[in-house]
């Protein structure tokens, strides 16, 4: 495991909370690369609410395809998720 992403992931993910909702966004992105580490694939889980409320709710595509490549690639439902619009 790389010895910095578990000193990024805490602040990255401080926020995820931010009420600034292209903070918000940009924080989630952000997480997902850093919790795909082996290492801290256990802070997974933590943050799935946070990819189905605000990626994958996004006004931005690229967020929403993120959204759903990032929960098929971890093994969850991605049922009703709409990513590039048609």
């Amino acid at each position: 495991m790389n010895a910095l992403l578990p000193l990024l992931l805490d602040p990255v993910a401080a926020h995820t909370r931010d009420p600034d909702l292209s903070v918000r966004e940009a924080a989630v992105a952000a997480c997902v690369p850093l919790v795909d580490d082996a290492g801290l694939r256990h802070r997974r889980t933590a943050l799935l609410p946070s990819i189905r409320q605000v990626l994958a709710a996004s006004a931005q595509w690229q967020y929403r395809e993120r959204a759903i490549e990032t929960l098929e690639e971890w093994g969850e439902d991605t049922t009703g998720l709409v990513g590039r619009d048609p």
